[in-house]
């Protein structure tokens, strides 16, 4: 049964407002809180962001737009159906959309920003709606990074249980019900909390790591070339050498993989002492290649 009506205040959680026709606020209020979507990046589970990257962004070194896709589209525009789904196929449920933004009640940096809220026998619970291409994604579980972000959303209301409700290929729909992680969300929340009071309010920059986020923020914080120059010494014969052991590398790893798909044929697992290891595939029409399975 989908409702309307929230109190402005549950659990550990208050309503901090809704932000859906004020992006300027929305921007505002995230610039020093710390949002589910981000806690993957943080501690170190998004293919996507870095620490490093995300505190370009949230300090205004780089700018923090998101270059919009046809994926994000769909994914934004089926998610009140996938919704609709979901209150089918769970009566016994209350269901609140359009929740809008909330915080923690004592630190009210924690910020979450669930898709929809459930209520039922066990409470309050947190709604997330996903759209997936590929369910091979999704063979071991909710990816880390999914479940990092509602992790977190758990521990800043103070809920018990959540669902996360996926649309594979368009026309799979399945169901991920789990419970809050006490020990989960402590690690996250330290490394959260570390990374916001010593980086971020600090503006003292992250190590740097081997992320292709990070290196592409630094690129983009220093755009303007000046005639001058800087010894870096030691720095740059490492640079030269990793690049060279990276040629080398890629070079074989080419050679395994020309090795491994002769091997497999048209299979589409491969084995390693019985257990799958590598994936064969196929996307959007492309010539198959390899993947290491999740979890292998």
């Amino acid at each position: 049964m989908v409702s309307d009506i929230l109190p402005k205040e549950i659990g550990n959680a208050k309503l901090l407002g809704n932000f859906s026709e004020d992006p300027e606020g929305w921007h505002e209020a995230r610039a020093t809180r710390i949002g589910g979507s981000e806690v993957g990046a943080i501690v170190g589970e998004s293919k996507y962001e870095s620490p490093y990257s995300l505190w370009a962004k949230k300090t205004g070194r780089i700018e923090s737009t998101q270059v919009d896709n046809d994926f994000m589209y769909w994914g934004r525009a089926l998610e009140p159906v996938i919704i609709d789904r979901f209150a089918e196929k769970n009566p016994q449920l209350d269901i609140y959309r359009d929740v809008g933004t909330w915080v923690h009640k004592d630190e009210d940096w924690r910020l979450a920003n669930p898709d929809a809220i459930i209520a039922g026998d066990r409470g309050y619970g947190i709604l997330e709606i996903k759209t997936a291409r590929f369910a091979d994604d999704w063979k071991d579980g909710v990816p880390k990074y999914y479940m990092t972000q509602v992790q977190w959303y758990l521990n800043t209301f103070g809920f018990d249980y959540a669902v996360i409700a996926c649309l594979f290929s368009g026309s799979n729909y399945q169901e991920f019900w789990f419970d809050a992680d006490p020990s989960w969300q402590a690690h996250d929340l330290d490394i959260v909390r570390n990374f916001r009071d010593n980086y971020l309010l600090a503006d003292k920059k992250p190590d740097f790591d081997g992320a292709e986020s990070t290196y592409q923020a630094v690129r983009e914080e220093y755009t303007y070339i000046e005639e001058s120059e800087v010894e870096i010494g030691q720095l740059g014969l490492d640079w030269d050498n990793a690049k060279t052991a990276v040629e080398a590398a890629k070079a074989h790893q080419n050679k395994l993989a020309a090795e491994i798909l002769d091997l497999m044929g048209e299979a589409k697992y491969a084995t390693v002492f019985g257990e799958v290891f590598l994936v064969r595939q196929s996307r959007g029409g492309v010539k198959p290649f390899l993947v290491k399975k999740q979890g292998a």
